[in-house]
């Protein structure tokens, strides 16, 4: 989860949870995170950024590296772009009920709109297709608030 509210009001904030999880992420590993969004994607300067570089966040990565092209809240999609580094788009898996089928395909996830009460059934969907005998799953029920580390 991405903490609940108001750690999850808006996609900006999401990806703080999708981001603190990526420690115990294998490379091509699955996220499955859901928040709220209740209150959109973030600022206008981030809806731009997520809707100009949808699908290829290696180019918004490439883009960024002349300092000239700063662009207010890229920071929030630098952090995405990790998790997109160890799973891919298809692996980062998003469901919520405040944004619409149309916008959830512009944000460099693997999306759905699920309600509340369809939650528990889409998430036991996309587990159903990820989950392989001898896979290991971590829960992190609030994930900002989680630090997950490693056993030696």
């Amino acid at each position: 989860s991405c903490g609940g509210y108001p750690l999850d009001a808006t996609f900006y904030q999401c990806v703080k949870g999708i981001v603190s999880c990526l420690p115990a992420v294998r490379k091509n590993g699955t996220i499955i995170s859901f928040g709220s969004c209740i209150e959109g994607v973030g600022s206008q300067e981030y809806h731009g950024i997520m809707e100009k570089y949808a699908g290829r966040w290696r180019d918004f990565l490439r883009d960024i590296q002349d300092s000239s092209a700063f662009i207010k809240d890229q920071w929030e999609m630098q952090m995405h772009c990790r998790a997109l580094e160890k799973t891919g788009e298809e692996k980062l898996h998003f469901t919520t009920e405040g944004l619409a089928k149309e916008r959830l395909a512009k944000l460099s996830v693997n999306g759905a709109f699920a309600n509340k009460n369809e939650l528990c059934g889409t998430v036991q969907k996309i587990l159903n297709v990820t989950l392989k005998k001898g896979m290991k799953l971590a829960v992190f029920p609030e994930g900002p608030y989680c630090a997950p580390v490693k056993n030696t």
